[in-house]
């Protein structure tokens, strides 16, 4: 026997005589652990693991009963290295040992044995520079996006940062979608658990391509100072996790409480405050927000605008007359290069080519349907009239930086107001368990987005349904440039209950356009369709709005003409909000109406 084996046989000795001879006391508390448990992902509320696929534990019990997995992991050290070493549970689980590694002496082994071929090779943690979490702002084109989404990113050193972010590994967690399924599927799947989800990875390119290329989304990185074992201890869980299923649900196991699943197992404290009915990705960024003011555990924070954001800023940039040849171009399908004006310098030339590619570029996605043979050879002639334009620098004009999502106000919320009609008064207690308002401080900037908004009125000694909103919706879209024609319409979606002398259950929804009418005002005009269930049942509502923001000051107002196809309503009203956000998470509003008598209304909002 060589001195490598007869070493391995004294480690492999030790630990096995120190294993039998641990306590019941001391494996009752390791197996308590909170970081044991995290990497087993158990569950208080179903006393069980969350990991549905069995293969992952060791012990038949292992699923339900962590102390009998944490015996099986430290037994499993004593089985030698077969032919497919890659199974043994010093290769299946290294996370595991890494953590045992610092409660019980298990000094001696390497991180990773030389045994475990498919491990040893894995580079990722050997290049892992930093942790980064990523919060992606709300899509409103799809459902499953409206509330945000979450990720994992593993940064890597490199002199070329921009290059280099490309390149780095993405961790995400999703569903695992059939080949084909429709939107009513998919939505009910989603909410009741018909799904099954796991963790994956992909270059982060993929994913800039998605959110910011093809969705337009704005992203938030924050990279997290976390010490050499917490790295280590991430990313050898993820191995770990590679190809385990769970069960997925949309309302509180998704994406963001993956996120904060992970980040409780290396910070070793509390990120989940509740997720019993609802999880919603960014409140993971309010939480590292509150641990970094506690013990500074984030590093950097950096704001990524989308590619229809930076095409923006880049035309604010070119002087009128670059704007009309930009214009120009676009409009004869790329075929004007500006060759054909001498009027104007190289300097505008090349800033009017480098804005045009960008554009082109955002307009068809090389991986877009869109990008044709003719879209191709339009970017290559492109491309070759700007090689024979010298390099230039100039001042660009950058998209506005936004201020971190964790300063944004949470967005669970509570309101407690008082309501003067005509000829009554009432308090009125609100909550919903998501909103993002048009007049908070948010991500969606003038849009609305409120899922089961509830109004409870107290009046006379009792209680009211006075509204419930299941969803509301409003997407104000702008257009900044007149030729980018993409979906320009605005729209609306309402669909809930209210009770004025009767009780109403409604759908409403409109569509209609958007302008910037300064940098922090909008205006917009929408034609609204509505079908209730009291008399008058057919609907339409011309209205127009605007929606304006001043620091910490929002306001907005609009006007409707209500009439029913028979012309038995014939209802004009206006509605106007006023809201001043006086710390953190909390606004003092105030609200008029003259819908069915004319309402005023003020009082608190508190966001958690």
């Amino acid at each position: 026997m060589n001195l490598s084996k007869n070493f391995f046989f004294l480690i492999t000795l030790h630990t096995i005589l120190y294993a039998q001879t641990l306590t019941q006391k001391e494996l009752e508390a390791l197996a308590s652990d909170k970081t044991w448990r995290n990497l087993l992902h158990y569950e208080k509320q179903t006393g069980k693991s969350a990991i549905l696929t069995q293969a992952f534990f060791l012990s038949e019990n292992g699923e339900s009963d962590p102390q009998e997995e944490l015996r099986a992991t430290i037994d499993g050290y004593d089985q030698p290295f077969s032919k497919n070493p890659d199974k043994h549970p010093r290769c299946r689980y290294p996370a595991r040992y890494l953590w045992l590694s610092r409660k019980i002496p298990l000094d001696g082994y390497e991180k990773i044995p030389k045994e475990c071929k498919r491990l040893d090779a894995w580079e990722l943690p050997q290049n892992a520079h930093s942790i980064s979490v990523v919060f992606v702002s709300g899509f409103l084109g799809n459902p499953a996006s409206a509330f945000g989404h979450s990720f994992i990113k593993v940064n890597e050193e490199g002199d070329d940062h921009a290059m280099n972010d490309l390149m780095n590994t993405t961790i995400s967690y999703g569903a695992i979608l059939p080949e084909k399924y429709s939107m009513t599927s998919y939505i009910f799947n989603g909410i009741t658990g018909g799904y099954r989800a796991k963790y994956s990875d992909k270059y982060y390119y993929m994913d800039a391509m998605v959110y910011s290329n093809s969705e337009f989304r704005e992203m938030w990185d924050y990279e997290l100072k976390l010490s050499s074992f917490q790295k280590d201890l991430l990313l050898l869980h993820f191995w770990e996790l590679s190809d385990r299923e769970f069960g997925y649900y949309f309302f509180n196991r998704n994406c963001g409480y993956k996120v904060s699943e992970l980040l409780e197992m290396v910070y070793e404290e509390d990120v989940i405050d509740h997720a019993q009915v609802w999880y919603a990705p960014v409140e993971t960024f309010h939480k590292i927000e509150e641990m970094n003011q506690a013990h500074e555990i984030i590093d950097e924070i950096r704001y990524i605008p989308s590619a229809q954001q930076q095409v923006y800023a880049k035309y604010k940039g070119l002087n009128e007359r670059e704007k009309e040849i930009v214009e120009t171009m676009i409009g004869n399908a790329l075929t004007s290069i500006p060759k054909a004006d001498d009027n104007i310098s190289t300097l505008s030339k090349v800033k009017i080519i480098d804005f045009v590619l960008l554009f082109h570029q955002y307009k068809y996605p090389t991986e877009d349907k869109k990008y044709t043979e003719e879209a191709l050879r339009e970017r290559q002639e492109l491309m070759i009239s700007r090689l024979a334009l010298p390099i230039m620098d100039y001042n660009e004009t950058l998209p506005i930086q936004k201020p971190p999502i964790s300063q944004s106000v949470k967005t669970s919320l509570i309101a407690l107001s008082g309501i003067k009609r005509e000829k009554r008064e009432s308090v009125v207690l609100r909550f919903s368990p998501f909103i993002i308002e048009k007049l908070g401080d948010n991500h969606l900037d003038g849009d609305h987005l409120a899922i089961l908004d509830t109004e409870l009125a107290f009046e006379k000694g009792s209680i009211l349904l006075r509204r419930l909103d299941a969803v509301n919706i409003l997407r104000l879209k702008t257009q900044e440039i007149s030729f980018d024609t993409d979906n320009p319409f605005s729209w609306s979606l309402r669909v809930g209950t209210e009770k004025v002398v009767k009780r109403d259950y409604l759908v409403d929804g409109g569509i209609g356009y958007a302008w910037n009418l300064h940098r922090q005002v909008k205006g917009y005009l929408m034609l609204n369709a509505s079908l209730h269930t009291v008399e008058e049942h057919y609907r339409y509502r011309p209205n127009a709005g605007i929606y304006a923001k001043f620091g910490k000051l929002r306001m907005d107002a609009s006007y409707s003409i209500e009439r029913d196809i028979h012309g038995r309503v014939d209802n004009r009203y206006y509605e106007a909000g006023l809201q001043y956000r006086i710390e953190e998470n909390a606004s003092l509003y105030i609200e008029a109406d003259n819908r069915y008598e004319t309402t005023l209304k003020a009082g608190l909002k508190w966001h958690f």
